[in-house]
């Protein structure tokens, strides 16, 4: 993540500012991605502000995901994912029950 992050997209980020990242995007690489994208030509102050409010739940995220990622799935990939996505952890007899209504 150092060597993506520092080395690849050219920011000077801390250790303790790595992790926070990492942490915040669930080490999904799009998502750090995106980050490091958002993060280029911010000075050191601005990067740290940016990296503090963070989250997985920035539109640009959720429209990244959505057109890069869901609308480009087949119909039944996509209702998949967006029947399951309210679960935390999945498992095969937790999709099926989800998708079929079971209790």
């Amino acid at each position: 993540m150092t060597a993506f992050l520092n080395s690849l997209h050219h920011l000077k980020l801390d250790a303790e500012q790595i992790t926070a990242l990492e942490s915040r995007t669930e080490g999904w690489a799009a998502g750090v991605q995106l980050a490091a994208l958002s993060l280029q030509g911010h000075s050191a102050e601005r990067a740290a502000q940016s990296i503090s409010a963070f989250s997985g739940s920035h539109h640009y995220i959720v429209d990244y995901l959505f057109d890069e990622v869901l609308s480009r799935q087949p119909d039944q990939v996509r209702e998949f994912l967006l029947q399951t996505s309210i679960l935390d952890r999945m498992c095969a007899p937790l999709c099926d029950a989800i998708l079929t209504g079971e209790r």
